[in-house]
């Protein structure tokens, strides 16, 4: 399973996993074999005595237990990452809102520049330069005229 992961259609993060889990598990029997082996709860070796089979019992009782901590934790775990995924979500949505308020003000702002645009492109042909230019000169030569007949009476 370790060598061909796709085989069995798991990720290698979850070999990985399973592995670190496998590992953790042995060592915690190692503990719990020598903790036993150490209080010599094995005191005949003979299978069928009834201290080796309270001492195997009392092992997977111990097993079971490591276990159930373990899964304990797993689910704390779990319930910790399914609260922040809904947090997540919650913001997510949160911003789509706003980035679509946005969306709608830029296309407001967008078709009030073209407005706008447009309009200053009417004016500009309304009044033409030129004839301002005209305008100015004519203007010009009255002024001249007045200033003559000013100087002249």
């Amino acid at each position: 399973m370790e060598k061909a992961p796709f085989d069995f259609n798991i990720s290698h993060s979850e070999v990985a996993r399973k592995v670190v889990q496998i590992e953790s598990m042995r060592s915690q029997l190692d503990s719990c074999r020598s903790t036993n082996s150490n209080s010599n709860y094995i005191s005949n070796p003979e299978p069928d005595s009834d201290s080796s089979r309270n001492a195997v019992l009392q092992t997977s009782q111990m097993v079971m237990s490591a276990q159930d901590d373990m899964l304990s934790e797993l689910a704390d775990g779990v319930s910790r990452l399914k609260d922040q995924s809904y947090m997540i979500n919650d913001e997510s949505k949160f911003h789509v809102r706003l980035l679509d308020d946005m969306d709608v003000d830029v296309e407001k702002a967008t078709a009030g520049l073209r407005a706008e645009a447009r309009h200053a492109q009417k004016i500009r042909q309304e009044s033409s330069v030129c004839k301002l230019y005209i305008i100015i000169a004519g203007l010009t030569a009255l002024l001249c005229f007045l200033i003559v007949m000013g100087i002249s009476h």
